[in-house]
């Protein structure tokens, strides 16, 4: 997801360069287009880094943040450090904020000029940041909905079933192309294949206990078992046989298995 959001950042950033450079002609009229254009990229790009590194020393602190709360907080932190190195920036190449050139003018005072610079900035940085954290956003929100998607997966072949299963699912068993199904009040042959099954089973109260076999723990009346194998005894009467490669864990479910006569 981090090399994403760097391709997509980047994309946006040069979009609110030309945007900032489009918009802003009365602040680079005495510049060569180039110039202009290279210095409103290079103040997106100040914007970018101080919100960025706000953001990452916050989120190092808290990571519980949800993504508003957390943009918020870096855009709040990283705006006096952008100010004041852009104004530096100004200053240094001799192009001061329109406004506060008016302001130096009429003879404001230190403080007050920098209050005047955060006011005419706060807008400005306030939409470069949200721009520049859109694509976490979206990202963010393609990682739950991909999250999610495999549960939603697992929910659709018992739901897909027409018409639906009646009563609690108490046994599975693979018959080739097709899963057995019986609960207690029908059996179902359903066109399945038994390993997605059990799979959307897992959530459910049981335990696979063979290569094409599946129990409900609530169906199983007795467990009994000698040196060599295993058997599941249903409340229906059928038995269901427990392999080698189950047997661990269905003799830690029935510890105290009956022993065959």
């Amino acid at each position: 997801m981090a090399h994403d959001e760097e391709r997509y950042m980047l994309g946006i950033g040069v979009l609110c360069g030309l945007m900032v450079a489009a918009h802003n002609t009365a602040l680079i009229e005495d510049m060569s287009p180039i110039y202009g254009y290279v210095y409103c990229f290079v103040r997106v790009a100040l914007h970018g880094l101080f919100f960025f590194a706000a953001r990452a020393v916050i989120e190092k602190y808290n990571e519980s943040l949800d993504v508003i709360t957390l943009t918020a907080l870096a855009i709040a932190a990283s705006h006096v450090p952008v100010v004041l190195t852009v104004t530096a920036l100004d200053i240094a190449i001799g192009q001061p904020e329109l406004g506060v050139q008016s302001a130096a003018g009429a003879g404001g005072s230190g403080v007050s000029l920098l209050l005047l610079e955060l006011f005419y900035f706060i807008d400005n940085h306030i939409a470069i940041c949200c721009l520049l954290s859109v694509p976490r956003v979206i990202l963010l929100r393609a990682k739950a909905l991909a999250e999610v998607a495999p549960t939603t997966h697992q929910t659709t072949l018992l739901s897909a079933i027409t018409p639906p299963l009646r009563g609690e699912i108490l046994w599975v068993e693979a018959q080739e192309h097709y899963v057995s199904i019986t609960t207690d009040m029908e059996t179902r042959l359903v066109l399945a294949r038994f390993s997605d099954m059990v799979r959307e089973l897992s959530a459910e109260s049981g335990l696979q206990v063979h290569r094409s076999h599946w129990v409900n723990t609530a169906a199983i009346a007795e467990a009994r078992k000698n040196a060599s194998s295993l058997t599941l005894l249903l409340h229906t009467g059928d038995t269901v046989p427990v392999s080698r490669r189950y047997r661990q864990a269905v003799d830690e479910a029935f510890p105290n298995a009956l022993p065959t006569h």
